[in-house]
């Protein structure tokens, strides 16, 4: 049986995942290198310190700039390789030591950036998790990872001991590592603690993300590098076309491209960033945007849209059951009133029996707008309040007949409105969900 089969790719992604704190341990274990390193660092008295990297690398040298700035007191700021590597630019080096991070340790341009560096008379640090690597090789000094093997595609445990090492790099080179070592201790039970405590919400969480194409991953100050692995991370291993941004990048123009297929990741955590990630996120759920959260600083991820949710906040939310609609079985409610805002589930073409109606698209179309407007009028609302609505159809060839049943139900001006394709089980052609806005609102 091959081992490239995509549950068994999975298994091992998740059985790494599962490692990370034991991992984090080993790296604790063998501090004394990155101890050693960030010593040598601070006796060089630098202006500041180049990190380069690629890929979840790189994502890892993000948190590098914030981790010697914070812990270190000295600025750091990931170089480009290209300058060096490809352009042949020179700079002067002696006063600005070399953090250069690699998995591997075997990816070309990395390793050439390191020889150049040193032999420009800078300081270079190795961070890999192969010793006997190119990189091990090139740099004047090693800091291990520790990590053990690593054979799913997508990094996991080489990721956190990078930020693990980083932290010890930047700690030692500002005089004072101890207190470092001793919370990433601690940081290894509460990760095994998280991950048996998160394995099933996940999966949970992870349904509505189920039809997404795109993503933007928000983020700001440290968490600004998750943001970005996270992004890659579902690039990869999911085929989401995800985007990481700042919360302030958020605002300038990608804002207007969300819509409720168009989910958004926030990664919120109790630092002096939090409340521009909380800004950020009410302004996303003005757009009825879905929004998952990492929930480090909020135990939901749904706020009201017309203020900044604060700690303790328990937003309003009514689930509703129409008369005439079968009950769900499913962990869902087919209404939800919150504030001003009506949500509807996904609504199928299935009678009051639960059975799926006879006949082709347009009886479909029918049912489910039938069944649309139950749910709607269930949170007093009907078809004038609908402002978005969102369409799957199995086949793009019933478009035409679809929309010939679906405008007998809308006037204008329409409802804003996405049609994707999609695949739906058990006969179902067409699948509709709507957002409104109740008449109290709306008047």
């Amino acid at each position: 049986m091959s081992d490239s089969r995509p549950d068994i790719a999975g298994a091992r992604f998740q059985a790494e995942l599962v490692e990370q704190p034991d991992a984090l341990l080993r790296l604790l274990d063998g501090a004394a290198a990155a101890v050693e390193a960030g010593r040598a660092i601070r006796r060089r008295r630098p202006r500041f310190v180049r990190l380069v990297g690629h890929g979840s690398s790189d994502n890892a040298a993000v948190y590098g700039t914030y981790a010697f700035g914070l812990l270190g007191g000295i600025p750091g700021f990931r170089a480009s390789i290209s300058l060096s590597v490809y352009y042949g630019a020179e700079h002067e080096l002696d006063r600005s030591p070399v953090v250069a991070l690699s998995q591997s340790g075997r990816t070309p341009d990395v390793v050439e950036y390191v020889e150049r560096a040193r032999r420009g008379g800078a300081l270079t640090i190795g961070v890999t998790n192969e010793l006997s690597s190119e990189l091990a090789d090139a740099a004047e000094l090693v800091v291990p990872l520790h990590a053990g093997p690593e054979r799913a595609v997508a990094a996991t445990k080489t990721y956190v001991n990078q930020l693990g090492a980083l932290a010890l790099l930047a700690a030692a080179a500002g005089g004072d590592e101890a207190p470092i070592a001793d919370d990433l201790g601690r940081t290894a039970a509460l990760l095994a603690e998280t991950i048996e405590r998160l394995t099933t919400p996940a999966g949970e969480a992870a349904r509505a993300l189920v039809f997404a194409g795109r993503l933007f991953a928000i983020g700001r100050g440290v968490e600004f590098a998750t943001a970005r692995e996270v992004a890659l991370k579902l690039t990869e291993t999911c085929r989401i076309a995800a985007e990481p941004l700042t919360t302030t990048d958020l605002s300038h123009g990608p804002v207007a491209a969300l819509d409720a297929l168009f989910p958004v990741w926030a990664m919120a955590t109790r630092d002096p960033c939090l409340p521009t990630v909380l800004e950020a996120a009410a302004r996303v759920r003005m757009s009825a945007v879905s929004i998952p959260t990492d929930r480090s600083a909020s135990r939901r991820s749904h706020w009201q849209p017309d203020r900044h949710p604060e700690e303790g906040d328990q937003v309003a939310r009514d689930a509703l059951f129409p008369d005439g609609l079968v009950r769900p079985k499913a962990p869902y409610s087919p209404v939800v009133r919150s504030g001003d805002h009506v949500y509807t589930a996904g609504q199928v073409g299935l009678d009051a029996n639960g059975t799926l109606v006879a006949g082709g698209i347009a009886e479909q179309t029918r049912q489910v707008l039938a069944n649309l407007r139950a749910c709607l009028q269930a949170a007093g609302c009907t078809f004038d309040d609908v402002v978005k609505v969102n369409v799957f159809l199995v086949d793009l060839v019933d478009f035409e007949a679809f929309n010939d049943v679906y405008r007998s139900a809308f006037s204008e001006p329409y409802p804003v409105r996405t049609t994707v394709q999609a695949g739906l089980p058990g006969g179902i052609r067409v699948e509709i969900e709507a957002v409104a806005r109740t008449p109290r609102a709306t008047s």
